[in-house]
């Protein structure tokens, strides 16, 4: 440990190590009032109980930089002996002999460096794994992906423009994700499973881009990647790791809300909610997914549909319950067997905690420590009404600004609405153009078809006349054959009875030169 020392100044080492340790207590006592902001929440909105939890978070992030920063101070600043006296995380301390108090404090200054070492290997460790899956993530919007039709773009602006999304959102297909995921925070992109746009009704794909959208709209991205790095510094704590948890379902649940106000039909979204479980496999943490966790789905589904939030579970409540019952002896150990009074922490005056001395020695140093403890408290006081000062001069500073924001906000936001007036007039005047070109296409082939049409019963008419006709004169042409045929037959009779008339002259001619 020695070694470590060399490297990091003791001071550092010794506000990490009490960082660590006072941050347990500090995260349980956060995850009970977590619980009991979920459980006096139940039927408030999703915004509200995703509001009251971060806020949460970030006190508790607050607290723990605190806690480093004035354990840093004292440990920096060094240890006044007094009588008796023990160091407590760099701050002198008085007791009255050795307890469970004394020796916890002690035991963890001695060994504070193989504390550190120990969070700082497994630190690095949760550390790599999230800049793996950044890396990851990072990979993905380049990899294997394609430009989705223009429609399906077009689609994605207007819903933008709905939710007063002024950044430029990409929208993706991708062949290496399963549900939809969203990337990036100044450049934001939705990644779209290949065939997800031509497989699914349209109703159900635009829910999907609405809660994608959401989570651009809310920096849900932004917000997400710092609770990880909160998460990678806490790993150890169950009490803020269940938090982050809450958040994440709230985040989600703040999305659906939003899917929900645009959203004629809720079942629609439901729909498409529960095909898209169906194809998880896995997401990574640093990317807000769809569907988020897997396990939290049913609690989704049933929150859309009785609108009732997520309660505390069983072992929720028993967790908390121990982990109330744990802070609260850690508390009674330390103010019962080991009554301790911290200059920086307690404003009393140190000489209230040693016993009088009854030599002019300890005399003196008692009005020394006195006046040095009245000179703290009246610069602490000075200090505190200076901050309170800025704090009033930064809160009307931050009011004004938060009045010329709200002026501005609304000023685009008109302006942002008039864009989306004309552009949904120029979508209307294409639509109607392109209605009245279709009418005049059918009008146009309608009286194509009638002309068509006469025109082919016109020739019809002809070739059935001209068919008559050519029956007529067939049957005329067959009655004149037959008569030349009778005219024919009548002149061979004629002939014949001619021919036998003229052998009959013949032989009466013979008969009459016979005769003479």
């Amino acid at each position: 440990m020695h070694t470590i020392a060399q490297w990091i100044s003791p001071p550092l080492i010794k506000a990490t190590c009490w960082m660590l340790l006072h941050s347990l207590w500090q995260g349980l006592l956060a995850a009970a009032l977590a619980g009991i902001i979920i459980a006096a929440t139940r039927r408030a909105g999703a915004r509200l109980r995703y509001g009251l939890l971060v806020s949460l978070f970030a006190v508790f992030l607050c607290g723990a930089a605190a806690t480093f920063l004035i354990t840093f101070n004292q440990a920096a600043a060094g240890p006044t002996p007094a009588a008796g006296g023990i160091v407590l995380s760099g701050v002198e301390t008085v007791n009255d002999g050795p307890d469970f108090g004394t020796a916890f404090v002690q035991y963890f200054n001695r060994h504070a460096a193989l504390v550190v070492l120990a969070w700082g290997i497994a630190f690095i460790a949760q550390l790599v794994k999230l800049m793996a899956e950044m890396h990851a993530v990072r990979r993905l919007r380049y990899r294997k992906t394609s430009a989705p039709a223009a429609e399906w773009t077009l689609l994605l602006s207007l819903l933008g423009n709905q939710l007063h999304i002024r950044k430029t959102v990409l929208l993706l297909q991708s062949e290496l994700v399963q549900v939809p995921v969203t990337l990036g925070f100044l450049k934001p992109v939705i990644l779209v499973p290949v065939g997800l746009l031509a497989g699914l009704p349209a109703e159900q794909v635009e829910t999907i881009l609405l809660h994608e959208l959401a989570h651009i709209r809310r920096s849900d991205y932004l917000v997400n990647l710092l609770q990880s790095l909160a998460e990678t510094i806490f790993f150890f704590n169950p009490g803020i790791r269940w938090i982050a948890a809450l958040i994440r379902e709230e985040r989600e649940a703040c999305c659906d809300d939003m899917v929900l106000q645009r959203t004629p039909q809720k079942i629609t979204y439901l729909e498409a909610l529960v095909h898209f479980e169906e194809q998880r496999t896995g997401a990574f943490t640093s990317a807000i997914a769809f569907t988020g966790n897997r396990h939290h789905l049913r609690n989704r589904i049933e929150r859309m549909i009785s609108l009732n939030n997520k309660t505390l579970t069983s072992m929720e409540k028993i967790f908390l319950g121990a982990g109330l019952i744990v802070t609260g002896l850690l508390m009674v150990a330390f103010t019962q067997h080991n009554p301790v009074v911290a200059k920086t922490v307690a404003f009393q005056p140190v000489y209230d905690t040693i016993p009088a001395q009854k030599d002019a020695d300890a005399e003196r140093a008692l009005l020394q420590a006195k006046a040095q403890a009245d000179a703290e408290q009246a610069m602490l006081r000075a200090k505190m009404q200076e901050d309170a000062e800025q704090a009033r001069v930064r809160a009307k500073l931050q009011a004004e600004a938060a009045h010329r924001i709200s002026i501005e906000s609304k000023r685009k936001a008109e302006e942002m609405m008039k864009q989306n007036r004309q552009v949904e007039e120029i979508v209307q005047r294409d639509v109607a153009a392109k209605i009245q070109a279709e009418k005049q296409e059918a009008e146009r082939s309608r009286q194509l078809a009638i002309v068509y049409k006469a025109s082919a019963k016109a020739n019809s008419r002809r070739a059935s006349d001209e068919a008559a006709m050519l029956d007529l004169q067939s049957k005329r042409l067959a009655e004149q054959s037959k008569e030349l045929a009778e005219a024919s037959k009548r002149l061979a009779e004629e002939s014949k009875r001619l021919a036998e008339q003229a052998a009959k002259l013949g032989e009466q001619d013979a008969k009459h030169d016979e005769k003479n």
